[in-house]
């Protein structure tokens, strides 16, 4: 199986199992996996979804217009047939959802971040606790979870480092105490981690582990100095959709993809979301996929000067 294969699969597991919809074409013209972009083009996506569909790997989900695809097992509602030509015909069945609907904050989710720390991919494969994966080489640090903030971290043989911060149920609203929280859970990551090569480093000069060289530990980088490459930004209705499922899609520039679909809200580690947003409702949401390719710092005040999502 090629590198290429794997990415793929990744990314169409991340769209079926975390953002809860199908998946098309378009969700692999410019895509990102584990803090690297990948392009592919319409006969290549074919070519692949053929063979995973003969693998019995993945199936079609349904036809409407575009044709949409999900895992073996993994069912989708019946959705509405949209017009993949626009949105601005009244008479489009989306717009006629959302057009009365009162909206949420703006926020963000699935945000992915990266930086790098010259030496710090050596210094961890040398412990046999973060063994490289023998394919990619990557080395998957354990999953750091604070509030409803689940964030994976991987550190490529690059010296890369790549943080992915997932909170679809809990999106991180575009406000100050958004921010704030945003932020703290990056000092987190970035405090857990300068730990971490600290201690390797340590164990190495040590001479724990004999005919390895001695390694000062690499140097994590401020989170504000990160690099944003992707990040899901939109809003959730308040209230809830009792209609059937749907997913549609824009692309609305390049590289740019607006969504609307409807989405079940999971029940999540803060009671207080779940009274407001309810364990197990359906919500409609409406997002872009961003590739700010800017500083935390820099995004985060582009997006709060920009004003909220109907701005875009």
């Amino acid at each position: 199986m090629s590198g290429l294969d794997n990415v793929i699969k990744q990314h169409m597991a991340h769209i079926v199992l975390e953002e809860h919809r199908p998946f098309s074409y378009k969700d692999f013209l410019h895509f990102e996996v584990d803090g690297i972009e990948h392009k592919m083009t319409h006969g290549t996506f074919r070519n692949k979804v053929s063979l995973l569909i003969k693998e019995g790997a993945v199936e079609l989900s349904y036809y409407s217009g575009l044709a949409f695809y999900t895992l073996k097992g993994m069912k989708f509602g019946k959705p509405m047939t949209p017009n993949h030509t626009g949105v601005t015909s009244h008479l489009h069945p989306v717009v006629k959802i959302i057009r009365d609907l009162p909206f949420d904050k703006s926020a963000l989710h699935d945000i992915h971040i990266r930086f790098q720390a010259r030496g710090c991919w050596s210094i961890l494969s040398a412990r046999p606790a973060y063994k490289p994966d023998p394919i990619s080489k990557d080395i998957r640090l354990p999953l750091v979870i604070t509030g409803e903030l689940r964030i994976r971290i991987t550190v490529h043989k690059t010296d890369i480092i790549t943080v992915v911060v997932g909170c679809s149920y809990a999106p991180i609203a575009v406000d100050v105490r958004g921010i704030i929280r945003l932020s703290n859970a990056l000092t987190r990551v970035e405090e857990r981690l300068s730990r971490l090569l600290e201690d390797c480093s340590k164990v190495m000069a040590a001479g724990l582990y004999m005919g390895q060289p001695q390694a000062s530990a690499a140097v994590i980088p401020d989170h504000k100095d990160w690099l944003v490459t992707m990040w899901h930004f939109g809003v959730d209705a308040l209230i809830e959709y009792t209609g059937e499922k749907f997913s549609a899609s824009w692309e609305i520039g390049q590289n740019e993809m607006l969504r609307v679909y409807s989405k079940e809200f999971h029940g999540t580690a803060n009671e207080s979301w779940d009274r407001a947003y309810g364990r197990n409702k359906t919500r409609v949401r409406i997002e872009m996929q961003q590739y700010p390719r800017t500083t935390v710092e820099n995004a985060i005040k582009n997006i709060v000067n920009r004003g909220g999502f109907a701005n875009y």
